[in-house]
């Protein structure tokens, strides 16, 4: 299946990122789906991440490196990055995940063979080395209130077609779960399925030491993103928060690579 006349936009939000990006644009350059754009936003950065990125980039016109001069989080780097797209389709790195070397080109092609809008691939979770620790499968699709019950989708995965979903925007008033605030409006207004490539195309890095505040946080922000914005009643949230915390259990409990 001849796909490549499709360009695909890659979005990557940048800040402090010098002990991973390197990693990141490398799986970006060895991708075997070349039709790309890659945009970079980097969120005033104060170490060397923009010169890592300029050097890795060099001269390769597919890549944009974009210099906020104002405070953006991570939010508003990805918006403004959506801002700056063109392709057709959109997927997000984070800046210390990385990819497989076939995730566009098996992603585009499961995307256009399903007629599908919004896709997410099976993720391998590893240590701040890039080591495999373990792999997360995917369902084969997730509906919004599948959704509602623990968000199993990876924003380093995710790939949506911009010329079917109509609002493709994070709500910058969202620090840490924006992500799973964008998936449950899509799949909530667009009224559509997130279709799961089970394959661990995505390579998520896990870090010890932010795991305590992030964890708070997070469930700060679910509870709501759940309550706030998906206007669910207390009852509802509590079931909801329920299957959250059996997700979060999932993630950190499933077989180790050995």
């Amino acid at each position: 299946m001849n796909t490549q006349f499709h360009l695909v936009s890659v979005i990557i939000p940048t800040f402090n990122s010098q002990p991973y990006i390197l990693r990141t644009l490398e799986s970006v350059i060895a991708q075997t789906y070349t039709n790309i754009e890659v945009i970079i936003v980097d969120d005033v950065s104060e170490d060397q991440t923009i010169e890592i990125v300029k050097k890795i980039i060099n001269n390769d016109k597919r890549f944009l490196l974009f210099p906020s001069k104002e405070k953006l989080f991570t939010a508003g780097a990805r918006n403004k990055g959506i801002q700056l797209s063109k392709g057709k389709y959109i997927s997000f790195l984070d800046s210390d995940d990385f990819w497989d070397v076939n995730k566009i080109k098996f992603q585009v092609e499961f995307l256009e063979k399903n007629n599908g809008a919004f896709s997410f691939t099976g993720v391998a979770r590893t240590d701040t080395d890039g080591d495999t620790i373990n792999i997360l499968d995917v369902p084969e699709k997730i509906s919004y209130k599948d959704l509602l019950k623990g968000n199993k989708i990876c924003c380093s995965s995710v790939m949506l077609d911009a010329h079917k979903i109509k609002d493709i925007t994070f709500d910058a008033g969202i620090k840490i779960v924006e992500d799973y605030a964008l998936w449950l409006k899509i799949l909530r207004i667009e009224n559509i399925f997130a279709m799961g490539l089970n394959s661990p195309l995505t390579y998520y890095r896990v870090h010890e030491n932010a795991k305590t505040t992030n964890k708070f946080v997070s469930a700060r922000d679910t509870w709501n993103v759940l309550r706030k914005f998906e206007k669910l009643t207390l009852m509802q949230s509590l079931s909801s928060f329920i299957y959250y915390a059996f997700e979060g259990l999932r993630k950190k409990y499933t077989s180790k690579v050995s």
